[in-house]
């Protein structure tokens, strides 16, 4: 299986090993599950690199806090039964920040967890960790009170009228605080994406995704539609405004 091929190639090159048969199939079926209906997976050609992501340090490392990806018809099912169906999610994929706000945007609503209390909900549950993922193989996933730290929303789905009554139904019966939308509907069928402007500030790390380097924020216009600088490790500089940010770079 070339997804699969590209998947040990990367945990060897990043990790210095091969992974076992079962772990390879389960990340390979779990990325395969969150991305069906789309062809993330079709070109052979890029698969490799985008194996590499699911191991690489600046995307995978940081665990403290998970993220599940999910839709909006699975939402009020999750929060107000305090539990992830594997029926309806197989299986259950929870992954670091950076993995979920790079590679899986395109999933509408992003459930963010607190992954030492997840743990500890659900002690009996078999968990694969592997690359940036945490992977539930078998039975339910319990969410106890505290566990989800926040629940962010991408795209129209969660901008038309229709919707908003559910959210802020399940906000005031569950007390979830929930953050802005990522994507702001600025004309029909027009998203403004903006999730990561309030966190740039002076000295923040980030990786430029076309040259594979680090830089830093050195400074920011405060306007909505300002520049940020940048410098990166051997003293070369940049600047691109903060509408282009989130296609170039990624915040670490």
């Amino acid at each position: 299986d070339p997804w699969e091929s590209a998947i040990q190639n990367a945990a060897k090159e990043i990790t210095g090993n091969w992974l076992p048969s079962f772990p390879c199939q389960l990340l390979a079926k779990a990325v395969a599950s969150l991305k069906v209906g789309t062809d993330w997976l079709v070109r052979d050609d890029l698969l490799p690199v985008r194996a590499h992501y699911l191991f690489s340090s600046y995307l995978a490392d940081n665990k403290e806090q998970l993220v599940f990806v999910t839709h909006l018809l699975y939402l009020r099912d999750i929060l107000e039964n305090k539990e992830i169906n594997s029926i309806l999610h197989d299986p259950i994929v929870f992954m670091t920040d950076h993995l979920a706000n790079f590679l899986f945007r395109d999933s509408p609503v992003h459930i963010c967890v607190n992954t030492d209390l997840l743990r500890a909900a659900n002690s009996k549950a078999e968990f694969l960790d592997v690359g940036g993922l945490l992977i539930c193989h078998k039975g339910n996933i319990t969410l106890d009170d505290g566990v989800i730290t926040d629940v962010r929303y991408h795209g129209s789905e969660m901008n038309r009228e229709r919707t908003s009554g559910l959210v802020n139904d399940i906000q005031k019966r569950q007390g979830i605080s929930f953050s802005k939308a990522a994507a702001k509907e600025i004309a029909p069928d027009v998203f403004r994406i903006d999730e990561h402007f309030p966190e740039l500030v002076p000295d923040t790390e980030v990786w430029d995704k076309l040259t594979r380097s680090k830089a830093q924020v050195t400074a920011i216009e405060t306007s909505e539609n300002g520049i940020v600088w940048l410098r990166y490790s051997d003293g070369s500089e940049t600047d691109i405004p903060k509408q282009e940010f989130d296609l170039n770079f990624v915040v670490l």
